[in-house]
């Protein structure tokens, strides 16, 4: 017992210490072992806390059950809090009788402090990237504008004047022909620009709901891939804030973009529930799936973009995944979060 990291110590069924190891005793602050012997929480000097651990030995000696892996805590001599964590058995003489508890203690508060700070930097991440995707997002919608309204228009207008220039020529068959394959390019290019506009910046979420917009982008996809996808959608647009929607586009997007490269897949299901607490998006394929482990990769930038996305609105997002197995992908968003102050 005395050459283990954690603290042992066992107690009688007056939960007076019969003995401990010399990890116990040396972070309590006793010299041996032996000097701990005889003595109870109180005259340990454990105050306030010390009631809580009787509590919690007298549960375990008349339930008879074990207590594992519960976090305490516990003020040390030099007056610092520290987290322990603590398993309690019964302890029992050779008729299998209780006539004790056996604990033993771990001090896990630096792993506590490193947990706070994971938390801390995840929360100081979300209060970085909510800016960064609002500015992303109103680059966007200038830059699909613009395509629109100065490329898209001089294509079109340069469609009309052909149409034109075709109907007055007198040029002979194959000058013509030659025409009709301009016309027809220019629609093509025409189509290409409307088309990178929307994967822009849909216009379909500042004049329709997201349930729309969200059919447009299937339909549209569905007509490039040739890949069967159905939406279920249960939502209350009113409930959803814009930023709501454009991330849950954004990520539905991004979604269907990884099945086209990668998944090979034959089908897709897309579900959306709003309980008016939360929105559920959970996302299936059945492709070939994938190894989890390429899916945690900093390279990933797909996945590592729909999870910052998420987060910064206090959402949480999973992804199931398997070789051969297909992909599922499921985010929470809460409908009320309230982004924190930048600071």
């Amino acid at each position: 017992l005395n050459t283990m990291p954690i603290r042992v110590f066992w107690k009688d069924m007056d939960l007076v210490y019969l003995g401990c190891n010399q990890v116990f005793a040396r972070d309590a602050g006793f010299n041996t072992p032996q000097e701990i012997v005889g003595k109870d929480d109180y005259q340990m000097g454990w105050s306030p806390q010390a009631e809580l651990y009787r509590a919690d030995d007298r549960l375990v000696i008349q339930s008879g059950v074990p207590k594992l892996l519960n976090e305490e805590p516990q003020t040390t001599p030099d007056g610092q809090t520290i987290t322990l964590l603590t398993s309690k058995v019964p302890l029992r003489d050779a008729s299998g009788k209780v006539c004790g508890v056996l604990g033993t203690y771990m001090d896990i508060t630096v792993h506590k402090q490193a947990e706070k700070a994971v938390k801390e930097s995840l929360e100081r991440q979300r209060q970085f990237v909510q800016p960064l995707d609002t500015v992303r997002e109103e680059d966007r919608k200038r830059i699909s504008r613009e395509l629109h309204d100065d490329i898209g228009q001089i294509l079109t207008a340069l469609k009309i004047d052909l149409v034109l220039v075709d109907s007055e020529c007198s040029c002979h068959e194959g000058v013509r022909s030659n025409m009709r394959d301009m016309q027809k390019l220019l629609s093509e290019g025409i189509q290409s620009v409307h088309s990178l506009c929307r994967r822009l910046r849909p216009g379909a979420l500042d004049d329709l709901s997201l349930q729309d917009a969200l059919e447009g982008l299937i339909d549209d996809w569905k007509k490039r891939n040739r890949i069967e996808c159905e939406m279920h959608a249960d939502v209350t647009d009113g409930n959803l804030s814009e930023a709501i929607k454009t991330t849950v586009f954004r990520v539905v997007q991004e979604a269907l973009t990884n099945v086209s490269r990668y998944a090979h897949a034959s089908k897709v299901d897309i579900h959306l529930v709003d309980d008016e607490e939360s929105l559920t998006v959970s996302f299936f394929d059945n492709g070939c799936g994938m190894d989890m482990g390429l899916a945690e990769k900093p390279t990933s930038f797909g996945l590592m973009g729909m999870r910052e996305r998420i987060e910064s609105l206090g959402g949480t997002l999973h992804i199931e995944s398997a070789p051969g197995q297909g992909t599922r992908i499921e985010a929470i968003i809460p409908l009320a979060f309230i982004p924190p102050p930048r600071g």
